[in-house]
């Protein structure tokens, strides 16, 4: 089976070398790598070209996201799984052979592995069993993986799991476009959904670079509610969804409900990280951010009673909410 490899790349010289070298580095030898360069500025394309493996092939699009860029490497690959990669990321020799094994042996639709997560000079800063999440002991169906990772029983990340295409193209699963947060988590939820089984190596073969300058590590800005609407355009997707057991479906739209107030909090979280609370209550004033919860009837629904007072604390008081953070969650 050929495993094609996608890269979107934007501006990545000093990391996507050693990206593309983990891919050709693997112990299974079919695959292809296609490194989608979405408009660079920089050398990125001049790295990659300076790998001449026959399994590489650069495709070149003006900038139009991340997004666009994963979505035309959907439409160019060529193989029967896909496996998406960040530039930045890299994997371990054996992963890809092992979650085909797995895939082929269990008949799955999707494979996921377990990570690790490393610094700018490799020290290794947390794992995946480390963190609290577990592996399942056997294959399950799409909506039950779907509700564990929901509810972070089980965790997948762009890098850790191996798709079918044909789960992909025959769903008409792509990546939301002009969102800058988030897209990658609605996508895979939708995946696992659509998904007939899942099943999982209980392996760490998926190494994240945790760079100062990367996304997930910047200050606020009003894209970071990108999650929180992709939040709820995968709740009217699965609310949408007929083919399943209403009580399978209404618990599912429990956990997604829990699952923003969640993503607020996280917000709330990292403004507070690296501001003061007078910082904090300047920003919780900002009319997106404060129109996207005091309108949010979904979080009030929530049957924990534990994230209603939590909801409410910031509504009434946001200094105090910001020592609630700091000190208590």
């Amino acid at each position: 089976m050929l495993v094609s490899v996608i890269i979107p790349a934007y501006n990545i010289e000093n990391y996507i070398g050693r990206c593309i070298d983990s891919v050709l580095n693997q112990t299974y030898e079919n695959i292809e790598i296609l490194i989608i360069n979405d408009g660079s500025t920089d050398n990125t394309s001049k790295v990659v070209k300076q790998r001449t493996s026959e399994k590489i092939r650069l495709i070149e699009q003006d900038n139009q996201g991340v997004s666009a860029a994963r979505n035309n490497g959907i439409n160019y690959s060529k193989g029967e799984i896909i496996l998406f990669l960040d530039a930045d990321d890299r994997i371990k020799p054996n992963y890809i052979e092992m979650a085909v094994k797995k895939i082929n042996d269990e008949k799955c639709d999707i494979c996921f592995c377990g990570w690790e997560v490393y610094d700018e000079d490799d020290y290794l800063e947390t794992t995946y069993s480390k963190d609290g999440f577990v592996f399942l002991e056997k294959p399950v169906s799409g909506i039950e993986a779907c509700r564990l990772k929901v509810e972070k029983y089980i965790w997948i990340c762009q890098g850790t799991c191996l798709y079918r295409k044909d789960l992909l193209v025959n769903n008409n699963l792509t990546y939301s476009f002009g969102y800058a947060y988030g897209e990658d988590m609605e996508f895979i939820n939708k995946a696992l959904l659509n998904s007939e089984k899942v099943c999982s190596i209980a392996y760490n073969g998926f190494e994240n670079l945790n760079r100062n300058g990367s996304a997930i590590n910047s200050d606020f800005n009003e894209h970071f509610l990108d999650a929180l609407y992709l939040n709820r355009n995968f709740y009217d997707y699965v609310e949408k969804k007929e083919i399943f057991k209403k009580s399978d479906i209404d618990s599912l739209l429990i956990s997604i409900d829990n699952d923003y107030n969640n993503i607020m909090l996280g917000i709330y979280k990292r403004i507070l990280k690296n501001s003061t609370i007078a910082k904090f209550n300047e920003i919780v004033k900002n009319k997106k951010l404060k129109l996207i919860n005091l309108n949010s009837k979904y979080t009030l629904r929530t049957i924990n009673f534990k994230w209603k007072i939590k909801y409410n604390v910031f509504i009434a008081n946001s200094s105090l909410g910001a020592i609630v953070l700091k000190y208590f969650i």
